[in-house]
């Protein structure tokens, strides 16, 4: 605790003493300004920021739980159950006591890919899409612009095989302790968008035995089908687990980069992963059934073709003899007829034309069946060589959805902002700003965060450069898309950090903290991140602590964002509401002034408790009320701290 004398001042209070109230070293610059905080999105939201301003909050950010019709009493509140009037009132108080405002779309809004019950419902994604664009609507007659924050948490993935190994070739990451082998490994149906197949890494199939070059590589022909041994009049089959699923896979894309072949549609066939394999391995025997028995009908047919015109040779000649012969003389026939065709009709028969036309008739079923199975095979094989074109790993399937959502969102950003513009309201662009979520989701990860940005931002171009020409296109997707930067979200990737089993918990949290640093800095690189959310915990789960309170690198993580140039910080409180706030005030060293003299032990919490919940009038200033650091200056020239 340090006490500085202070001389009076005129007009004003009179100050005998001053205390910073700061149980650590202040973080820099970093001003209660600028640490604000989230509502409680299951409130309603004007009485909420009401509440905000009265703690004494200069950011707040405004939020929703519900989706579709929304119910206050439900606790599911959304956008649109604030009127007009509701929007004034808080645009209003947002104005009249300067404070700067974002929002956040319903986190349960759902998955930008649209995923839901098994399967990638572009229905499903449109009403995701809605829900961001009612947020958007409302960021634009609150907030005048502002930062829409939306959750990502697009599809299930391995932890392990996502970002499992180091520069070591060690498993960094872990979802459970034997994910190597029994992961799950999803792919997709790209036309219908199921889910096709989830293989675990401890899958085994039967499959037939490869003939392999000297090099050990599976042999495919000219179609791309791996060539089966047949070995003492049998062929050869094993069991097959997900190294010779791996083998296979890099079998068959050392095949198509050599040979380069086209797929059914005339595009290059694509390089395949283990999961395609496994389920090609699977599919591979179902096409060979099929066409085994394609060419097996197809045989029949042929045959009975050819038996079919050999019947109706000897159908005409027997009529023509039948025709010119008294029935009594049919016995005659017999020595009349050729050998090849007399052994067409049985010795015992009395009327040969009677009994060919019937042989005809069967005939004429037996060919429409062997023509039917032989079709419906060909059918069958064709059919899964097309699914097997259309399996997808789910990543390369569902980004580009996800992505895509995001990009017509910001399209409705850039509408929104443009129009404001033009009437002189606008105050700053609306963008939608993609947050880190849960690590068993896609999206968590920063790496994922950074690739959903990218894809989202090249399809937001590819869909408006005719408009508004590539350069104008580029700066509005930079503008429009960019990333929330949840830390207390990107620590819980803690619990799955492997870590070095001879070090202690402290030297691997220490090495977990400066892997997760380094992918903040790998963000602030191109500017990725423009919106930061904070909450503290202990690795496990996102519980909201506060700052300070848990075991998350937040002075860290804020340093890097102020190098950055990040200004702005919101507190998600939890249980603890307003105090989540002063705790983060009191985590950057943001400093309060005192008009008393202080007590001897006073510390951080004292001040903190005595805001709120007292009759008499708050003995300290803070914010814009507060002495600048950098002005101020005691008689000693000692400046404040």
């Amino acid at each position: 605790m340090v006490v500085f004398d202070v001389p009076k001042y005129k007009n004003s209070m009179d100050l005998d003493k001053v205390t910073i109230a700061s149980d650590e070293k202040p973080l820099g610059e970093m001003s209660v300004k600028n640490i604000g905080i989230s509502t409680n999105p299951t409130a309603d939201q004007t009485q909420q920021l009401k509440a905000r301003i009265f703690q004494g909050a200069s950011r707040v950010e405004l939020g929703f739980m519900g989706r579709g019709k929304g119910s206050k009493q439900g606790r599911q509140t959304t956008p649109e159950m604030y009127g007009q009037d509701e929007r004034r009132d808080m645009r209003e108080l947002a104005k009249i006591n300067e404070i700067k405002l974002s929002t956040h779309a319903s986190p349960n809004a759902g998955p930008m890919s649209g995923m839901t019950q098994g399967k990638f419902d572009p229905q499903a994604r449109e009403k995701v899409l809605h829900e961001i664009q009612r947020a958007i609507d409302f960021a634009a007659d609150t907030a005048r612009g502002g930062t829409v924050v939306v959750h990502a948490g697009e599809f299930p993935r391995s932890i392990q095989e996502w970002y499992g190994k180091d520069e070591h070739g060690k498993h960094k990451f872990r979802g459970f302790e034997d994910e190597d082998k029994e992961g799950t490994m999803y792919l997709v149906d790209s036309q219908t968008g199921k889910l096709i197949e989830g293989v675990r890494k401890d899958q085994k199939v039967q499959w037939p035995k490869y003939e392999k070059d000297e090099n050990g590589h599976i042999i495919f022909d000219d179609e791309g089908y791996p060539q089966p041994i047949f070995d003492n009049d049998k062929w050869q089959v094993e069991t097959a687990d997900w190294n010779d699923f791996e083998r296979y896979a890099d079998s068959y894309n050392q095949w198509l980069r050599k040979n380069k072949p086209k797929n059914s549609n005339g595009e290059p066939r694509e390089e395949i992963t283990p999961e395609q394999a496994f389920y090609r391995a699977q599919l591979d025997t179902r096409i060979q059934y099929a066409k085994g028995w394609a060419n097996q009908y197809n045989e029949q047919y042929k045959e009975a073709i050819e038996r079919k015109e050999k019947f109706e040779d000897a159908l005409k000649s027997y009529q023509k003899l039948e025709d010119n012969m008294d029935p009594d003389e049919y016995w005659k026939i017999e020595k009349m007829i050729p050998n090849d065709q007399l052994q067409l009709v049985p010795p015992d028969v009395k009327r040969p034309t009677q009994y060919l036309q019937e042989q005809l008739d069967k005939m004429d079923q037996q060919i429409q069946y062997a023509r039917e199975m032989a079709v419906s095979q060909y059918q069958q094989a064709r059919e899964y060589e097309k699914t097997v074109e259309r399996a997808q790993p789910i990543d390369k399937y569902a980004i580009k959805r996800s992505a895509t959502t995001i990009a017509k969102a910001a399209e409705f950003a850039y509408n929104k902002s443009k129009a404001l513009q033009q009437k002189g309201k606008l105050k700053s662009p609306i963008s939608v700003s993609v947050e880190n979520i849960d690590p068993d989701m896609y999206g968590a990860h920063p790496q994922e965060l950074k690739k959903l940005i990218q894809v989202a931002r090249k399809k937001f171009i590819e869909r408006n450069k005719k408009r508004l020409g590539e350069s104008k296109a580029k700066k509005a997707a930079q503008d429009h898309i960019n990333a929330t930067f949840d830390v207390g979200h990107a620590y819980m990737w803690r619990k799955y950090y492997q870590g070095d089993p001879n070090k202690s918990f402290e030297e691997n949290s220490k090495e977990f903290n400066k892997w997760l640093l380094n992918q903040v800095e790998d963000l602030n690189k191109e500017e990725y991140i423009k919106h930061v959310h904070i909450s503290d915990n202990f690795g496990w789960n996102d519980e909201h602590v506060t700052p300070g309170q848990g075991i998350v690198p937040i002075k860290e993580f804020v340093k890097r964002m102020k190098d950055a140039g990040m200004k702005d910080l919101i507190v998600e409180p939890a249980h603890q509401d307003y105090r989540a706030m002063l705790g983060g005030w009191r985590e950057f060293g943001a400093p309060i002034y005192g008009a008393t003299a202080p007590k001897a032990g006073n510390r951080w919490s004292d001040i903190q408790h005595s805001y709120f919940g007292k009759a008499r009038t708050p003995y300290f200033v803070f914010g814009g009320y507060a002495p600048n650091r950098e002005e101020f200056t005691l008689w000693s020239q000692v400046p404040l701290e």
